[in-house]
């Protein structure tokens, strides 16, 4: 895990509801919890700094990251909680620790809420405990989604590499179903409308769910999410899990936003499959040549090493002499 990074608390904050950031791991959270706490909503004093994949910072309460994950332990599941089926409670010895962060962050006054994608996890349980508190939810594509995970080099998916397509769909079947039972304590938007239109999104937010935020800052850098501009990535995952496609034209609806048109492709899936085999082969052999290449750097650095060494050696050798000694 990488250190805290403080940040300043954000100016201008308001009384109002308790803003919750859900969605998707890789799907735009930290980009909306930055907004947010540039448009006035405290999300924690305690917050994730960067790392791979993600060099702008998580904006990620610690407290409720550290929460989620013993309450994924306490339920036999990895803290990741990259689950593709599990619904998990939380177990009767953390419910105390929630009620008490709960109560700290109502304590500090203003308007406050926080992101960690696994609370998509136990949104049922977070709408009982906060029943003031409103959700807004970003999704993202599943292929991209996937392939930013690929990307990132996450161990969980480098020898399923299935499982994150199954865990795309298994969150955003839980954030569907619980935006139906609380359709007016919620929002849902992809990343691509926040991008788009932020001050909108964000009057919704205020307007709909009386969330008294401002503005959000200029924060948005298309180039980070990645394309597929001739849908190949979202052939292929069509072919892998057709059930998340369904699912992304859901989310689509819900949003109001429509999914990325392709243009006809004339290859078959088996075809697309070959080409990113052929791609994968390439890559492979190509890391290979870096690696020997660097070998043989290292191995170059070693010896010219060993050279000084010999030569250092000899010299104070030299100094040592009885007659350098008499001198």
């Amino acid at each position: 895990m990488t250190s805290p990074v403080p940040l300043p608390p954000p100016s201008g904050a308001a009384d109002g509801h308790p803003l919750v950031i859900g969605g998707m791991h890789r799907s735009g959270t930290s980009l909306l919890a930055s907004l947010f706490h540039g448009a006035g909503v405290s999300v924690g004093q305690r917050l994730m700094g960067n790392g791979k994949g993600n060099d702008a910072g998580h904006f990620e309460d610690l407290d409720f990251h550290d929460f989620h994950e013993r309450a994924l332990i306490g339920n036999g599941l990895s803290p990741e909680g990259f689950t593709p089926t599990a619904e998990p409670d939380v177990p009767e010895p953390l419910r105390a620790a929630a009620a008490t962060l709960v109560a700290d962050r109502r304590l500090q006054g203003g308007l406050w809420g926080w992101k960690d994608p696994r609370t998509v996890l136990f949104l049922e349980f977070w709408a009982q405990q906060l029943p003031e508190a409103r959700f807004v939810f970003v999704f993202r594509s599943p292929w991209e989604v996937v392939d930013s995970f690929f990307r990132r080099g996450d161990p969980a998916f480098a020898f399923n590499p299935l499982l994150a397509a199954r865990v795309w769909l298994h969150y955003n079947r839980l954030i569907l179903r619980f935006v139906s039972r609380y359709q007016d304590r919620c929002l849902i938007r992809e990343t691509r409308q926040i991008g788009a239109q932020p001050k909108q999104v964000f009057a919704t937010v205020r307007h709909r769910l009386g969330v008294p935020v401002g503005d959000p800052p200029e924060r948005f850098r298309p180039e980070l999410l990645g394309t597929d501009s001739d849908g190949r990535l979202a052939r292929l995952l069509s072919a892998s899990c057709p059930e998340a496609v369904e699912v992304y034209h859901r989310l689509c609806h819900e949003a109001g936003s429509r999914p990325p048109a392709h243009e006809p492709c004339q290859l078959t899936t088996a075809d697309l499959a070959v080409i990113e085999w052929s791609r994968a082969a390439r890559l492979q052999r190509e890391n290979e040549e870096v690696r020997r290449e660097w070998v043989a750097i290292r191995a170059a650095a070693d010896a010219e090493l060993a050279a000084l060494r010999v030569q250092l050696a000899a010299a104070q050798s030299a100094t040592d002499t009885p007659v350098a000694k008499a001198a």
